[in-house]
């Protein structure tokens, strides 16, 4: 079940401040500070393609049998 107030909602849509997170970051993961990019967080991977599907190689059970994919 999924709930949603008009509070949640109104702050959804409220337009996000940029903090600089080296103001924020503690000094020892201030090498870390391109990780918390925002630009770079905006952004969505790649669903799929070259390099960034993965196969899965199923294991055969005691009988040497592949299993069943439903």
């Amino acid at each position: 079940m999924f709930i949603a107030s008009m509070a949640n909602i109104n702050k959804a849509l409220q337009v996000k401040t940029y903090t600089d997170p080296r103001q924020k970051l503690p000094s020892h993961f201030c090498a870390y500070v391109l990780v918390f990019d925002q630009k770079a967080s905006e952004t969505l991977p790649p669903y799929c393609g070259p390099g960034v599907d993965h196969g899965i190689e199923l294991e055969k059970d005691k009988e040497g049998q592949e299993p069943k994919v439903l």
